[in-house]
C-alpha cells in the first residue's frame, strides 16, 4: 500500500466522521456537554477494608467452586473415555 492510498483512506475516514457528527446534530442526536459529573458518596477507611475483605472472600469461593467443577468434569470425561476406549 503506497502513501498516496493511505492518505486517501485517511481523508475518506475524516469525511465520514464529519458526516456522522452532522447527522447526529441535525436529527436531534445527543449533545455532548463535556464530561459528566458524578456525585460519589464519601467512604470511610473501615468500610473500604470491609468491602475489600468481602471481595477477597467471594473470589476465594469462586475459585473453589471452579476447581470443584473442573475436577467433576475431568472425572466424568475420564470415565467416559475409559468406557468408550477399553
Amino acid at each position: 500500500m503506497s502513501f498516496g492510498s493511505a492518505n486517501i483512506v485517511l481523508k475518506n475516514n475524516r469525511d465520514l466522521l464529519k458526516k456522522h457528527r452532522r447527522k447526529n446534530t441535525f436529527l436531534g442526536g445527543y449533545s455532548y456537554n463535556g464530561k459528566p459529573e458524578y456525585d460519589f458518596p464519601k467512604s470511610r477507611p473501615h468500610v473500604l477494608r470491609q468491602i475489600k475483605a468481602r471481595l477477597i472472600e467471594e473470589r476465594k469461593q469462586r475459585t473453589k467452586i471452579r476447581f470443584i467443577v473442573f475436577i467433576a468434569i475431568s472425572i466424568v470425561l475420564v470415565t467416559l473415555l475409559s468406557v468408550i476406549l477399553p
